[in-house]
């Protein structure tokens, strides 16, 4: 294909994609983390692992 030395060529929507997906991942982590234990309470929930109404406490379980 190509010399050793070169760079790949990257498209220039891919770089702003990492970029768009670093900066996300420094300012929303903690976003994501709370999407994720919601995510993961409704999934139990679902599931049937847990049951919200005597487990949680009063007001967690009706945000959902």
């Amino acid at each position: 294909m190509g010399n050793a030395g070169e760079r790949p060529f990257v498209f220039p929507w891919e770089q702003a994609k990492k970029r768009e997906i670093s900066s996300a991942m420094q300012h929303g982590i903690a976003d994501w983390h709370q999407e994720m234990r919601r995510l993961t309470g409704f999934v139990r929930r679902t599931a049937g692992m847990e049951k919200p109404a005597q487990q949680m406490p009063d007001g967690l379980g009706r945000r959902l």
